[in-house]
């Protein structure tokens, strides 16, 4: 990323969104090849000769040109927004916002580029850091999506994801308790695995270190569907285990021993479980979307 480069501003994606709406394809552009063929079919009627024969020749010509060139720039936005989204893929998020951005007008009249950019747009903003941003890009894309959808429950994780990073955290734990029944429908799917580690993002924004330690064993399974993006919910886990107090039993008889034993015990799984997060990612990624991974690459010196 360059050092130069500043995300924009809430204001700046609402302008954005507010100037470049999804907007149904004119009239103009509907009609245009039927109306061509009508007044080429209304001509041959007037005209008689040669040119009464030409003609229904050159409407379709011309009916057919036209429509040719409609696909080719359908297929041109499409193959740019499957770019933008490789860029987005191999972590060049300040060009994929870019190239989204200058993307968003062109899509305007085709829903599908137009809402696969749209969400481009949100995932940069969020591994970007700018989380009100991304929050004001999801919430429109929420307003156009059916409730139902598997897409709308995706948005709505990332979008508690972006609270938490905005430090809305009532915000996000109410997102989070509504989705919680409904995620049981999604078991073993990426949407499932991205809603683990939400909570995992949850729990650490809270300082709750304890809770996910409960559920470590499941844990590789549960985001193994989020392909080297499971690297952050394994560096998380790590910090847990790095800020967990060791388990000691009843405090008051609980033996020095076994105390140093758990705390051990915690240290070495925080080890390996950063070691997983590191075979995904490279420490920089990680400390670049959670900065306070930042201790545990200072504890592995």
């Amino acid at each position: 990323m360059s050092e130069n480069f500043q995300p924009p501003t809430v204001e700046q994606i609402e302008s954005l969104l507010a100037r470049h709406p999804l907007r149904p394809p004119s009239q103009v552009a509907v009609w245009a090849p039927l109306l061509l063929f009508a007044a080429m079919m209304a001509l041959v009627l007037l005209v008689g000769g040669v040119w009464g024969v030409l003609l229904p020749w050159a409407g379709l010509g011309a009916m057919f040109g036209y429509l040719v060139l409609r696909v080719r720039r359908a297929k041109l936005i499409d193959q740019r927004v499957t770019r933008a989204q490789e860029l987005a893929m191999l972590r060049h998020h300040d060009e994929a916002l870019a190239m989204g951005w200058r993307l968003l007008p062109a899509a305007e009249t085709t829903p599908g580029p137009y809402l696969r950019t749209m969400t481009l747009l949100g995932h940069c903003l969020e591994e970007l850091k700018a989380y009100e941003a991304a929050i004001a890009c999801f919430d429109r894309l929420l307003e156009m999506m059916p409730k139902d959808h598997p897409g709308t429950v995706h948005l709505r994780i990332h979008r508690a994801m972006a609270a938490l990073g905005a430090e809305r955290l009532l915000d996000a734990d109410d997102a989070l308790r509504q989705l919680r029944g409904t995620i049981r429908t999604y078991a073993r799917t990426p949407v499932a695995a991205l809603y683990r580690l939400a909570e995992l993002i949850q729990s650490v924004r809270t300082g709750h270190y304890d809770d996910p330690l409960a559920d470590a064993d499941t844990l590789l399974d549960d985001l193994r569907p989020l392909g080297i993006e499971a690297g952050y919910g394994h560096a998380l886990l790590a910090l847990c285990y790095h800020r967990a107090r060791p388990d000691t039993g009843d405090s008051d008889t609980a033996d020095p021993g076994s105390a140093n034993a758990s705390a051990r015990d915690q240290h070495e799984q925080a080890r390996a479980w950063w070691r997983r997060a590191t075979t995904l990612l490279s420490p920089e990624a990680l400390v670049a979307r959670f900065p306070e991974l930042a201790v545990m690459e200072e504890a592995q010196r």
